[in-house]
């Protein structure tokens, strides 16, 4: 069996991390299994808020989610990356090549879970796009020298596209 290239190490992502892959994210859905939330529905758009509707499907991550895309394209890297399977278990994690992707996906859904908890669920507005930035940016700062180009990269394309975005 082949091992895992690791692509953390900042622990507060470890800890999200597991979580995520526990399904022990504070979703609506879990809150109401666990008898704290009265109903399972997201607050924003009324379908069940699972996994797959917090970090893909929400109407408040549409046009974040195409930002990622797009910037993952101008990259070089014409997949579909906002898929809960992606942001779940990486891309091509036995290929060390790919661990700047990964890092990327980690910070990204990271983003997506931390935007939600500061905008009180999503009823208060919240940039997803800048808080993103900010961790690729803590990322890179905390790389002890190491040459991220690609993240390097990302966010460059990321920070352009913030001020298209609404």
């Amino acid at each position: 069996m082949q091992k895992s290239v690791k692509s953390c190490s900042d622990n507060r992502i470890k800890q999200f991390k597991y979580k995520l892959l526990h399904n022990i994210i504070a979703t609506n859905e879990n809150l109401h299994r666990w008898k704290i939330a009265s109903s399972p529905l997201c607050k924003k758009c009324h379908l069940t808020e699972n996994n797959e509707h917090f970090f893909v499907s929400c109407e408040c991550i549409q046009d974040f989610s195409k930002v990622i895309n797009h910037a993952f394209t101008l990259c070089g890297y014409a997949t579909n990356f906002q898929v809960l399977k992606r942001l779940l278990f990486g891309y091509k994690i036995y290929q060390k090549q790919y661990i700047d992707i990964n890092i990327i996906l980690n910070i990204i859904s990271f983003s997506i879970y931390k935007s939600y908890m500061a905008s009180e669920r999503r009823l208060k507005p919240y940039n997803i796009l800048k808080r993103c930035i900010e961790e690729l940016s803590l990322t890179i700062m905390h790389s002890n020298g190491n040459k991220n180009k690609l993240i390097t990269k990302y966010i460059e394309i990321l920070s352009q596209a913030k001020h298209h975005m609404p």
